[in-house]
């Protein structure tokens, strides 16, 4: 009778360590549960700043090119100056050689 006590004991020990086991099972199931929402929710923050990165990117992209754009045509205006200014000069040299010519007369 006595080895069945100690058996029934021996027994519901191993029941309370099989319910502190599970228990501590749950618990662990839990925190990784919660590791996996925290490392989730820090993915997204990420890509929130990966997806603003991008757009910033784009938009200093578009106005570097804008300007680029800007830069060019002003070449082509200042070339286009130039030519006006060389083209004026020659005809005020001829000009100034036909007034020498008649004022020699």
């Amino acid at each position: 009778m006595q080895d069945l006590q100690k058996g029934q004991q021996d027994l519901q020990r191993g029941q309370q360590d099989l319910q502190r086991g599970q228990q501590d099972l749950q618990k662990g199931q839990q925190d990784l549960q919660k590791g996996q929402r925290d490392i989730m929710a820090r993915i997204d923050r990420l890509q929130d700043t990966v997806t603003s990165m991008r757009s910033d990117i784009s938009v200093n992209f578009g106005a570097v090119q804008h300007a680029e754009r800007r830069q060019d045509n002003l070449r082509e205006e200042m070339n286009t100056l130039t030519n006006l200014v060389y083209g004026m000069e020659r005809q005020i040299q001829h000009i100034q050689s036909e007034l020498r010519g008649r004022a020699g007369e």
